[in-house]
Formats: C-alpha cells, structure tokens, sequence
C-alpha cells in the first residue's frame, strides 16, 4: 500500500482518534479548491455523510480524485468523525501563444496540441508539453529540418491558472557536403555524378554536392543510380547499404553508398512468337533491340508499349505481351523472347456521352470520327478527346472501353465529361477626369442553347461615346472545317468643345464565311455594309478629308475583308508554347462611296524558358497601314494605348491630335495654356510588346488560375499622309507624329480566373513619353463566367 501511494506520488495521512475497526462520517470539509466547488467533490469521491470509513476507503478516494486527472496532491485526515480532504489542483491552460517563423502551418501546430491534450480551459501537466515538443522534432525531421529549435515558457498567476509560451525556429537546412561510393569497379563517381545531374528535374544542382539534404531527393537518386547501372546491362546491380552520418551540430550531412555491380550482361538473340504471322513482319519492324548490345529493360519495356499501341490501333485492344529473359551466366549474355498473343479484333457497337449537361449530343458527334461499325481505334479515340478539348465547351474528358457481356467482340465507347463554364459577363469602368465614369459590359456565351454556337454583346458608355456590338457565330457551317459568323455594330459619339461641336454615327453589318485547314490555319472571307453620318466641326483632319465643313454628311460603303491566321498556341487562356499569327485585310468595293483599304498584322510566340514550363517568354507585334483614293477616313485611322496596346497610357491616346485655342493662337502656341486637344489617329502603327511570365507554382492547385508577369511595352502612331510641318490655322493646329516618336513603358501584370470570371491588372509607369500624353498607370478589367 505504501508504495503505491510513493509511486503516484501522493501523499496520504491517516489520523485515526478512535481504536474502532471504522468511523461514520458525519462532517466532509474540502480545501484547496480553486476551479472545483465542494459540492462537485463530494459527487465525485466514493463516500457520502453517514456511510462508514473503514481502511480502504482512503485508497479509493485517493484513485478516485486521481483518475480525474484535476489534482496534483491529495493529503486526507479523519478525526472525530469528521473527514478532511485536501488537494492542490493542476493549473488550468488560460491561453497558448507561438512565437517566432516557421514553415509549420497553424492548423498543424493547433492539432498536435489537441493530440497532446493540451487545450485551453484543460489541466496543464508540463509532461504533455515535452510530448508536444517529441512529436514536433518527430515532424521536423519528417520535412528534413534536422536543426529546429523547440523552448517554451509557463506563467501561473494567482488564480492557478497558467499561460504558455512556444518558441519555434525552424533552423537552417543541413547541406550535403560528401558523397562517398563504394564498391563502384566499373564507372568513376564523376561519371554516376554526372548522369545525375543530367536526369533530375528542375536543372537542379547536384544532390550529392554542397546542396540541402532532403530524403526525398536522396530516394530519387539512389533510383537513378540504380538506373544507371541496368540500363548498361548490369542486371545483378543492387545497392547494399546507404549510410548518412551529421555533424554534432547537424549542419553538414555526410553520404555513403555500397554498391554490388555484378556483371554487365549483353544481348544474345531476340525472338519475337507470334500466334498470327499476319502481323509478325509489323511487330519486327517496331523491335529495335540489336545482338551485342548493353541490355536494358526499360528499352524492353518501351518496345512492348509501343507493340501495344500499334495493335491497339487496328482493333486489338485485348492483346496480351509477355518478355521472356534466358540468362546465360558463363558467357553474361541474355535472350528475350517476345510472346505476343494479339488476341480477337474488337469492334465498336455505339458511342455514348455522359455528363454533357448542357451540350447536345449532336455537336459532340459531330467533333470526333464515326468508329460505330468499325474496328476499335485507340489513336482516333485520342484525337477525339483531342477534339472535343479544342470545341473550348469541357474542363475534362475521361474515355472508357464498356465490354458488353454477351458481344466478346464489341464494345461500346462512353465519353465522360465535365463541362465549363461557357458564359461570362464582363465590366469594366474608369475615371475620365475627376467627375465622369465611363463603363464598358459584355456578356458572351460559347454555348447557346447548348448548340456551340457562339453569342457576344458589348457596349460601351462614356461622357461623348456610346457603342453596341452583337455577334453570332455557328462553328460548324455545312461541315467542321467551314465556320460562319455575323456581326452587328452601331457606334455614336458627341462632343461639344468650347463652341465646336461634332456628332458621328456608324451602323455596320458583316457576315463572314471562314474555312480551317491544315490543323490550325484559317481563312476567313467577310462583306460589310456600312453606313456613316457624321457632322463634325472639330476634327479638322475630317474636314480636310471630306473637303468641306460644317455640314452633314452621309456615306454607304461596301467593304470586303480577308483574315488568314495560324495559332499553334497550346492553350487558349494562359499559352505555355506556340505562335498565332494573323493578317487582317479590308478593301471598299468600287460602288462605295469611299475607297480606301487597310491591312495589319499580327504576330504572338510564346517561348519556354524552363523546360518544365515555368518561366515564359512572350514577344507581341502588331501593325498596320491603310490608305485611299483621297486619303483614309478619320474614322477609319489606328489608335494606341491602353490594354491591348501600350499599357501606362490612356486607351487610344497616342498618335497624331488636334489643338483648339479658346483665343487666338500666339506665336508661342505650345506653352499657350488656354487649349485643349484631341487625339485623331493615324493611318500606320507599329506596336510591340516582351512579357516575361514568372511562375506561380508557390500556389499550388491555383497556380493554373493565375498568371503573373513583367513586361515592356512600345509602339507609335502617325499619319504618312500629312505633313510633319505643323500647319496653324486661327485658333486650332494639327500635329503629326514622327514614326521616331516610340512611346516606352514597363510594369507588372496579373490575371486571375477569378470566380466572378477573368480579371488582368497592370500598374506600369512610361519609360519614354512626350507632350500631351495622358497617362494612367493603374488599369484593370474583370468579369463574370457561368
């Protein structure tokens, strides 16, 4: 009995005033009590006033309270008949803080805590915390953090209540410093080295060499190691031991592997058995293992893959492939023999879809080769997904081969699908001065009805602009390589400058026939209606063209429009790899009444940086001319700035303009400060743009969402038709541009396929600017996707 009560160290004292066998207990009284009322303890201990004590009692009240796990020190007396009970109570967790950085996450941290049964409101036992700190250093070394830190502090205050305190570092990484091979006879540890450094992923640098230790890095070489040696025919190769020393203070890891190479062993002969001499010539052919050369099961496995792949294509999707190996240990030779049995050619009875929720069947149908009837094809089944994928309208595309029970010969092909969301809405709003909000919105959806035809409308408001635009396009016009689309365009502006006023509208339709061939090329042939009134005191390079002023004018023009564009691009939101380069062409037919044409062209190619896809560098050019029997409308003219153009300056602010004068022009007209200008366009335009798109793989699962980069921008407008003298009339001159005059500027970019839908912001600052133009560094569009 006494040493039960040491072992828990427990302290029990037993006054017995009576020489009695037991007492009653007619009085309990309870010290010591802090978190716990009296009335509770005396629910919980395993006598009541009026029950007998006898001599056991006191151990059963003792393991009682202890198994509560709420007390650190049990004293009890009896006297009199009366029963005394004190405790001293555990300190209660009041609160648990972590200070200092490191890689170990909250949520970790809080349930390893739990795990330990420490909690706020709980009993503290500083044994649980040593328990935490265990299974910390335990984690720690799981992440291949072998130098962490681990201190704590505990504050009780006056009402037994205690606060923690957890200090963690994380410690600097231990770094590789030696590698040491043994038992390597054949190949030096600089030649091991070296096709290590060649095979790992990442360009990383050696493993082996002043680089941080990690298990995992280490599992993998030692497979590569391991690959090594049996591509080179060392089939008896293993590896013995590997054995990692640190130093005391773990900075410094030390590395030794022993190695068994055995012998290296070549090839003999190799057989090919074939049950149907049909193919056996075919399958020869894909068999590219030669006599006398280093064996390598990979190569062998390969080989089986590809046999595989061929028969799968002309129907034999049951084939069974076995590789034979005869060892010859004298002369350290092998023999492989390829056992084929092809097995019954399989034929597909129907296609099926599921999950296309939205999209019709008949537009899926019509994405992907006719196989029902047929024998079953494996290369045309991955050109379908391949299809399908291009179509834009799925995020994934799962194929699976149904084998039907009483048909051994045939199956039917189920596509699984999982649809995007095809809809967007988009906005976009902006400050034009301090007090007018111009906003544009568009809304789009790819899949109309779950046809795939395609449906847009954008429009656009601001203080002197107002535009509408619908279009409608049906990708598969008579057949999947002919596309047609409409688009309607109404477009009305107003301004009215001090006593100058100009009011232009412009109604357009155009339908165009387009044509795709040669995988990723179109042509695309378009005829356009266009009808323009306009009536314009402002704009003096329109007056020079209509050749009068302040009056009305109204023109109809017939416009045919040619469009040839290539787009290799991998993606279609955030390419990795590719080029899209496009021409665009229009031409006024003779009964117009303008003629005039335009032609621009456009060139965007991605290039990878890092083989993995990581770094990205992405090189834009555009630009144009246009010209006319007079010369090209003022409608008509290019602008730049803004978005898609040269980003830091305001949207189609660059490029030739107009300046008014409330007065009458002075001789020094350029600091005259009561003006006001107008950017009018020109007829030729170059811009060009270099993005280097940096990875975003921190992100993990969001990194396919968002895409950052930092790019420079440049590019000019002018008019080749004006003169570069600045021609001054009473109160108004119009400046030209210099093809010299390149406008510069860098900044940073992000986009995010946000839930709300797509959103690009930039922040860039000019690198080269000139007089008048009207800067904005911050810009950015979002929108909406259904």
């Amino acid at each position: 009995m006494k040493k039960f009560f040491l072992i828990l160290i427990f302290i029990i004292k037993i006054v017995n005033a009576d020489t009695k066998n037991y007492f009653i207990v007619k009085k309990m009284i309870f010290s010591g009590l802090n978190h716990i009322s009296n009335s509770t303890l005396a629910k919980i201990i395993p006598i009541r006033i009026g029950e007998k004590f006898i001599g056991n009692t006191s151990k059963k009240i003792v393991k009682t309270l202890s198994d509560t796990g709420l007390f650190e020190n049990i004293n009890i007396f009896m006297e009199k008949n009366i029963l005394t009970i004190k405790v001293r109570e555990k300190p209660i967790i009041k609160s648990i803080k972590f200070f200092g950085k490191t890689v170990l996450a909250n949520d970790l941290l809080y349930k390893k805590l739990i795990d330990n049964n420490l909690k706020i409101g709980l009993p503290f036992e500083e044994n649980k915390l040593e328990n935490f700190k265990k299974s910390l250093k335990k984690y720690y070394y799981k992440i291949d953090r072998y130098r962490s830190n681990f201190t704590y502090s505990t504050e009780i205050d006056k009402n037994n209540k205690v606060s923690i305190n957890i200090f963690l570092s994380d410690g600097e990484e231990t770094i590789n410093k030696q590698l040491n091979i043994i038992g390597n006879k054949s190949f030096s540890d600089e030649e091991i080295k070296e096709y290590l450094k060649i095979n790992r992923k990442n360009n990383q640098k050696k493993f082996f060499h002043t680089s941080k230790f990690k298990k995992e890095d280490l599992i993998r070489d030692l497979f590569l190691i391991r690959d090594f040696y049996l591509r080179r025919g060392y089939i008896k190769f293993d590896i013995n031991s590997v054995n990692i020393s640190f130093t005391p203070d773990k900075k410094y890891s030390y590395l030794t592997i022993n190695v068994s190479e055995g012998n290296q062993f070549l090839i003999k002969d190799v057989l090919l058995t074939c049950k149907k001499n049909k193919y056996s010539n075919r399958i020869k052919k894909l068999i590219s293992i030669k006599k006398n050369s280093f064996y390598n099961f990979e190569e062998a496995l390969y080989i089986k893959e590809k046999i595989k792949n061929s028969l799968e294509e002309h129907g034999y999707i049951d084939t069974n492939i076995e590789i034979y190996h005869t060892v010859d240990e004298k002369e350290h030779k092998i023999s492989l023999n390829f056992l084929v049995d092809i097995g019954k050619k399989i034929y597909v009875r129907k296609i099926l879809f599921k999950g296309n929720k939205i999209s019709k069947n008949y537009i899926l149908y019509r994405e992907i080769p006719n196989m029902e009837g047929l024998k079953i094809n494996t290369k045309l089944l991955k050109k379908s997904k391949e299809e399908l994928y291009k179509t834009g309208l799925f995020e994934k595309i799962d194929i699976e081969i149904l084998k039907l029970k009483n048909l051994h010969d045939t199956v039917d092909i189920l596509f699984k699908l999982k649809e995007k969301n095809t809809g967007s809405i988009n906005f976009g709003f902006g400050l034009e001065g301090r007090k007018n909000i111009n906003f544009n919105v568009g809304i789009q959806q790819k899949n109309l009805f779950g046809t795939g035809n395609k449906i847009e409308f954008f429009s656009k408001k601001s203080n002197f602009l107002k535009t509408a635009e619908i279009f409608f396009e049906n990708p598969f016009f008579f057949s999947r390589n002919i596309f047609l689309n409409s688009k309607l365009l109404y477009y009305s502006e107003h301004k009215q400058l001090e006593n100058l006023r100009k009011d232009n509208k412009v109604f357009s339709i155009i339908n165009n026939i387009g044509f795709s061939f040669l995988k990723n090329n179109i042509i695309k042939l378009g005829l356009e209606f266009k009808k323009y009134s306009f009536f314009d005191e402002i704009n003096l390079d329109t007056l020079k063209y209509l050749e009068k002023s302040y009056k009305n004018f109204s023109y109809k023009d017939l416009v045919i429009h040619l469009n040839i564009r290539s787009n290799s691009l991998n993606n279609k939101v955030f390419p990795t790899c590719g080029k899209d380069t496009e021409i665009n062409s229009k031409v006024t037919v003779p009964i117009s009444n303008n003629q005039y044409y335009k032609i621009q062209f456009s060139n965007s190619y991605y290039y990878k940086v890092h083989r993995e896809k990581l770094w990205i560098i992405m090189h834009k050019i555009k630009l144009g001319y246009g010209n006319g029997k007079k010369e090209l409308p003022q409608y008509e003219n290019f602008y730049s700035g803004g978005f898609s153009t040269i980003r830091g300056f305001k949207m189609n602010s660059i490029g030739p303009r107009i300046i008014y004068f409330k007065k009458n022009m002075s001789e020094n007209y350029l600091k005259d400060k009561e003006k006001f200008y107008e950017t009018i366009g020109g007829n030729s335009f170059i811009v060009s743009s270099l993005e280097l798109i940096i990875p975003t793989s921190f992100l993990g699962k969001f990194s396919n969402l968002i895409r950052t980069s930092i790019f420079v921008d440049s590019g000019i407008v002018w008019n080749s038709l004006l003169s570069m003298n600045n021609e001054p009339l009473k109160d108004r001159i119009i400046i030209n541009e210099s093809p010299g005059n390149i406008r510069v500027s860098s900044g940073i970019s992000i986009q995010w396929i946000s839930p709300i839908g797509p959103l690009t912001i930039s922040y860039s600052s000019p690198i080269r600017s000139y007089q008048w133009d009207k800067i904005e560094k911050f810009q950015f569009n979002f929108g909406r996707q259904w």
